[in-house]
């Protein structure tokens, strides 16, 4: 594991959070499942370590660019429904743009094809942050009330 995916697994075990859990038992798949204050705020926690180690991101996101000011030096389209994100854009800005779900946030790279991880089994998850070569994968629901996370070994 690198630093990001110490530190996010860090963080994630640490957290005593209803809606918080590892399902792989090896502490590479992550569940935050829910909409209330605690599991909102570890979501905003782990975009923020994201964001912060300013890694190469891509985002698979069917929605337009973001019109936020903030955001539009850190956002580039990278053709239709993939992004660029750059920098360090501010966390609540992203969290907004991203408040609908339905996308996966991972790195280095967008794979050439993607997988539903969040209806995807654990083994599944680890498989397909393996076999592209990602650091980490954070796939969102509908809504964005539940977060997959899968990070690299």
């Amino acid at each position: 594991m690198t630093r990001l995916q110490t530190r996010i697994a860090s963080l994630l075990r640490e957290t005593e959070i209803r809606g918080v859990r590892s399902t792989d038992g090896e502490g590479r798949v992550w569940e935050l499942n829910g909409s209330h204050a605690g599991v909102e705020q570890v979501r905003s926690q782990i975009l923020a370590q994201v964001l912060a180690a300013r890694l190469p991101l891509a985002l698979a996101y069917d929605e337009d660019l973001p019109d936020e000011p903030a955001l539009a030096a850190h956002v580039f389209a990278d053709g239709a429904g993939a992004f660029q994100i750059r920098g360090e854009p501010p966390v609540g800005a992203m969290r907004h743009w991203l408040g609908y779900g339905n996308w996966q946030l991972m790195s280095p790279h967008l794979p050439p094809a993607l997988q539903d991880l969040a209806r995807a089994r654990p083994e599944s998850v680890a498989r397909f942050v393996d076999d592209h070569g990602l650091q980490f994968v954070v796939d969102s629901f509908h809504d964005d009330v539940m977060w997959i996370i899968g990070l690299a070994q």
